[in-house]
Formats: C-alpha cells, sequence, structure tokens
C-alpha cells in the first residue's frame, strides 16, 4: 500500500507487484521417439509440467511406476536449475532393459555339467541365437537339440539346456590258438556298448572240443573310443584226449592173412 500526499488530500493507492513465472515441462519418451513410455499399470507416462517464480529453484528425475521391463538411458535438457522467464523442456529416455540368456551343458537326466556355463546378455526383445558347444568330450553325444535354441530376449531370464549322453562303441573278442594268430573259433563282433562300461575276459570265454584257457591279453576291457580288443588264448587241453590204438588187416583173395596184421 502505497500512501500520496497532495494539495488536494491525501489518497492512498493499492499496487500490486506480481513476479516473474516460469515453467518447466518434463517428457518421458521411448529412446529416439516422441513415444510416452509405458506404465506398469498399463497406461502411457503423462508429461509433467512444474511452474514457479523465476529464480526458484527446480529439479527432475526419471518416472517412477514405469513397466519394469524399461530403464531410462538417458536425458536431454537442463535436468535441475533455476527457473526461468519461459518454458524450460527436459526430456528422459528409456529403453528396454538387459537380460540374460544362460546355456547350460548337462549329461542327460542331470544338472552336472560338462563345461561351464555361457551366459548371454542383451536387452529384451532382441535375437538370441545359442549353439553346441564345439569341445564337448567326443565320447558324448547330443541328445537333442532344445525347443528354445534361439528365440527373443525375455524380461524373465531365459535358461537352454544341451543334454548329452555317452556314446556307444564296438568291441571285438577273437579266441586264439597261444602264441599264435590261428583263430579257433569265429569273433565275437559287439556293436552297442556304452563308453566306459567294462567287459570281464572271463564273461567272454567260450567252450572249445580239445582246448582250454590259458590267457587273456587283458582281464577287463574298458570301452574306449576305439581299439576296443579282447583276446583269449587257448591252448590243448590234454585232459580232453585219450590214447588211441587202432589194427591194420591185410587180406588176400578175401582171406585175412593173420601173419601181416599190426596193432598201433
Amino acid at each position: 500500500t502505497i500512501t500520496v500526499t497532495r494539495d488536494s488530500g491525501t489518497q492512498i493507492l493499492n499496487v500490486t507487484n506480481e513476479r516473474t513465472k516460469g515453467q518447466v515441462i518434463v517428457h518421458h519418451y521411448l529412446k529416439d521417439s516422441t513415444v510416452p513410455v509405458p506404465m506398469q499399470d498399463g497406461t502411457d507416462a503423462q508429461d509433467e509440467i512444474k511452474e514457479n517464480v523465476v529464480g526458484e529453484i527446480y529439479a527432475t528425475k526419471e518416472l517412477e511406476g514405469i513397466d519394469p521391463q524399461f530403464e531410462c538411458i538417458s536425458s536431454i535438457g537442463q535436468t535441475s536449475g533455476e527457473y526461468e522467464d519461459g518454458t524450460i523442456e527436459v526430456t528422459y529416455y528409456y529403453d528396454y532393459k538387459d537380460s540374460t540368456v544362460t546355456v547350460h551343458y548337462y549329461i542327460e537326466g542331470t544338472e552336472n555339467s560338462l563345461l561351464d556355463d555361457v551366459v548371454i546378455t542383451g536387452r529384451i526383445t532382441s535375437h538370441y541365437e545359442t549353439e553346441v558347444a564345439t569341445d564337448i568330450p567326443e565320447y558324448y553325444e547330443l541328445v537333442e537339440e532344445p525347443l528354445n535354441k534361439e528365440g527373443t530376449i525375455t524380461y524373465s531370464p531365459i535358461e537352454v539346456i544341451y543334454e548329452f549322453r555317452l556314446k556307444k562303441y564296438p568291441y571285438t573278442v577273437n579266441y586264439y590258438k597261444n602264441d599264435t594268430t590261428e583263430k579257433l573259433a569265429e569273433s565275437k563282433n559287439e556293436e552297442e556298448i556304452t563308453y566306459g562300461n567294462t567287459i570281464n575276459a572271463e564273461d567272454e570265454e567260450i567252450f572249445i572240443t580239445g582246448y582250454k584257457v590259458v590267457g587273456h591279453n587283458i582281464d577287463e576291457l574298458v570301452i574306449g573310443t576305439d581299439n576296443n580288443i579282447l583276446n583269449i588264448y587257448y591252448d590243448i587241453d590234454e585232459s580232453q584226449t585219450k590214447d588211441l590204438s587202432y589194427i591194420v588187416e591185410y587180406y588176400k583173395d578175401n582171406i585175412k592173412v593173420d601173419s601181416d596184421t599190426q596193432t598201433e
């Protein structure tokens, strides 16, 4: 209130001094666009408008309550400062978060790993591909390719499991006369024996008339990737032989000549 005194008398003037206000508008957009970031409740983010007297302090921040798949990655404009005469614009940009795909290499039916896990990191909605490791031991084989060996990265971490089982390999049993390569019986060829299994030589022995087992090249054959050979050696079995005698008779004109008969 201002009081003015003049010759004509005193006059009171009411003067209102209104201070200038400024404005700050805050946008929340998806990366490289003017599309509002989605909120957790399914709506779109709204602009924030702040007003105050020029010279007062303002501060902005990234938006809370957005869809949890997104995160703030950058901003442009003065995110805090003093209000100015006019409008200040601040924009926060958001993008999908990173998520992971973990690749396991397990022995079939277990969680025992043949190799260290491989972790793929990428933005949600981006494409991922996995593949069979090349350094799996040669005596393992893939059971089958997982259905999710490739796909789209999601908010929830993804696990891809490759399962492996031991391969099967053939083995051969030979039946030799001792100290020779003469075969006394046809070799046995077995085609489907799992790697690491043990074959007992005694279990592979067969009966051969007139012979007995005298040894093996190894007592136990452990199935490997190659050269799975078991040799069983035989020698004459004296207990199976008998002393034999025979008679040679001579005849002349169908008449036996006793004087010439020989007994061996």
